[in-house]
């Protein structure tokens, strides 16, 4: 099954909001003073690339990449046309979600009207 599309453009974000945060990171560790206890964490933990980091990292790059993500107004309100713009709403994940084989075809977001609260559910394409 194909990844979700939503799901796909959130792991491109975190994954370049990741590197930007790296060589800032970096560039701060070559100028500034700071504590070795902090280099040593960026360097065992957050210096590498973003496949290898571990699940509670990327999804702290994950919540910053939704917040990108949703402050981009893609879509005005389709459902009662009151000129609100539509914001992802993730639903409840699975309790038992599995990392490796979760492709979150079954996950899409809502998308709620910021004005009217409609909700607008996506059933998939037509053929």
């Amino acid at each position: 099954m194909a990844q979700n599309l939503y799901w796909k453009i959130r792991e491109q974000v975190a994954e370049e909001l990741h590197k930007i945060w790296t060589g800032w990171s970096h560039e701060i560790c070559a100028t500034e003073k700071l504590s070795e206890a902090r280099i040593k964490r960026w360097n065992t933990h957050s210096w590498m690339p973003y496949k290898e980091l571990s699940v509670q990292k990327k999804e702290v790059d994950r919540a910053l990449a939704e917040q990108v993500i949703d402050s981009i107004p893609m879509i005005r309100c389709p459902v009662y046309q009151c000129g609100g713009f539509m914001k992802t709403v993730e639903k409840a994940k699975p309790k038992k979600l599995i990392e490796e084989s979760y492709s979150g075809d079954f996950q899409t977001p809502l998308l709620v009207c910021t004005n009217c609260k409609a909700v607008y559910v996506f059933r998939g394409f037509k053929k």
